[in-house]
């Protein structure tokens, strides 16, 4: 009898099998991972991004309100009232038949009442000038990098019912409808507006903490207290006022458009007026550079090297704001207006040389 030998089939796989098996899984394990790593940190980059914008066009636009609140100095004109009054004296005077000789002693009369009127005038003015500093006009002073604008805006009702609440005296002050307000960047330069601004010269560092050395600063005073304040060089006031609003922001420019061209400084009562638009540059440090620095010391460093993505800029422009002539370009507009008239008179020679 013979015995049919069977055959053992093999169950299970063998070690090279399995380990082979354990690489391939192991590497899709870490490219699904890397995937989903790197879509993480774009995520985190692109969020990033996004506040850092938002956080700009929120200054922007806080600035730019400011802006277009500013308060615009106008002397009254009363010339047209006078010429009217004058029509109407002349216009009663024929309706009452009265003589030419009547009308030129009371035109006589009433230039002279009017020049007494203007010498008493002047005098009361001069007595002014001598008693006290001529104030200085409302408006736009800064420079390059730093600006101080006097705003108007009604306090908000909230603000009074806080201050009945709580019965404090200090903040009555500063509930004015003309305020001074003041941005600059800590660490940036020192101040050109001299006794006009004192901006960041005024500055001290205890109010704002000691690991805050470098962000935007706004200040927001009373324009009385800020003027007080200017004239008696009380800058622990000033400090009092100032508020750290981004420490993200290492540097903020301005640029003013009087209707010709961009120029580097402004002052209201030098030109005597507004400008038409006011451009604003600022540049901000990424989240993790200012984190880093806070944990390494204070911020008092500007990057060397500046992403073009962290540069945001606005152009604002100024509805009180006029069209102001300065003297190099009304010497170069007669100077051109000479040229021409000179150009169409040898012209017309020439014609009239040819013709004869």
């Amino acid at each position: 009898m013979f015995h049919r030998r069977r055959s053992s089939s093999r169950i299970g796989f063998t070690l090279l099998e399995v380990i082979l098996s354990l690489a391939l899984l192991a590497i899709a394990m870490v490219l699904v991972g890397g995937a989903i790593n790197f879509y993480f940190k774009q995520l985190t980059v692109r969020q990033t991004k996004i506040e850092e914008a938002q956080l700009a066009r929120a200054l922007l636009q806080q600035i730019a309100r400011d802006l277009r609140g500013t308060v615009a100095a106008r002397s009254a004109d009363f010339a047209s009232i006078y010429d009217l009054q004058r029509g109407l004296d002349d216009a009663l005077a024929a309706v009452a038949g009265t003589t030419e000789d009547e009308e030129g002693t009371d035109e006589a009369s009433e230039t002279d009442g009017v020049e007494e009127t203007d010498e008493e005038d002047v005098s009361s003015a001069d007595a002014l000038v001598d008693s006290a500093a001529q104030p200085i006009e409302p408006g736009i002073y800064g420079n390059a990098f730093e600006i101080q604008i006097d705003v108007s805006r009604i306090p908000r009702y909230e603000e009074y019912t806080i201050l009945s609440s709580s019965g404090a005296t200090s903040t009555l002050s500063n509930l004015s409808d003309v305020k001074t307000v003041s941005y600059f960047v800590l660490g940036q330069g020192g101040s050109m507006l001299g006794s006009a601004g004192n901006l960041s010269g005024s500055l001290g560092t205890q109010s704002l903490g000691a690991n805050y050395q470098t962000g935007l600063v706004r200040r927001s005073m009373s324009r009385a207290q800020s003027r007080f304040a200017s004239q008696y060089a009380s800058f622990d006031q000033m400090d009092n006022s100032m508020e750290l609003i981004a420490p993200e922001v290492v540097s903020l420019e301005f640029s003013y458009f009087d209707g010709f061209q961009w120029m580097t400084s402004w002052d209201t009562q030098q030109f005597g007026g507004i400008p038409l638009a006011v451009r604003i540059t600022l540049v901000l440090q990424t989240t993790a550079d200012v984190q880093r620095q806070q944990q390494s010391g204070p911020l008092n460093s500007v990057p060397t090297v500046i992403d073009p993505e962290n540069i945001y800029q606005l152009v604002v422009h100024l509805p009180a704001g006029e069209l102001i002539e300065t003297e190099e370009e009304s010497t170069t507009d007669e100077t051109s207006s000479s040229s021409t008239s000179s150009s169409s008179t040898s012209s017309g020679s020439s014609a009239t040389g040819s013709a004869l």
